[in-house]
């Protein structure tokens, strides 16, 4: 009877874990899906301001340019600057959508795994009580 209980307790707590990493994921890759479709919406506030505007980019070079200890400093010309922005602006939402894929990945990945691993123990948790009862 005590094993039973014990071997019924463990494939409860299994199946409770595995609903909870299967919610957590499945959020995850709603995140992932919204970052696919709208990625400016969704990067972090450094990178939102970087590429905000071409005069924010400018700044944002004249300040690592400063940092910098190379005594060489670059100067660009605007059409240089606007260039440099567009690449840094396509290359900044390709990595957003980059780890929206990969949430998505992960959230296929959870539910290959958790949803047998949840009726598997199910099924065990199931058996334990039948023996109990009977």
């Amino acid at each position: 009877m005590r094993k039973n209980l014990v071997g019924m307790i463990y494939a409860y707590l299994v199946c409770f874990v595995s609903v909870c990493v299967l919610l957590g994921c499945i959020i995850s890759g709603l995140y992932g899906i919204f970052k696919i479709m709208s990625p400016e919406t969704t990067l972090s506030r450094r990178e939102r301001d970087k590429i905000l505007t071409v005069e924010k980019f400018k700044l944002s070079l004249e300040k690592s340019n400063k940092v910098s200890k190379s005594e060489k400093k670059i100067i660009l010309s605007d059409e240089e600057i606007k260039v440099k922005y567009e690449e840094e602006k396509k290359a900044v939402l390709i990595a957003e959508k980059q780890e929206g894929i990969q949430s998505i990945i992960y959230m296929i990945i959870s539910i290959i795994v958790c949803i047998p691993l949840y009726f598997i123990h199910i099924k065990f948790a199931n058996k334990f009580g039948e023996k109990e009862v009977v």
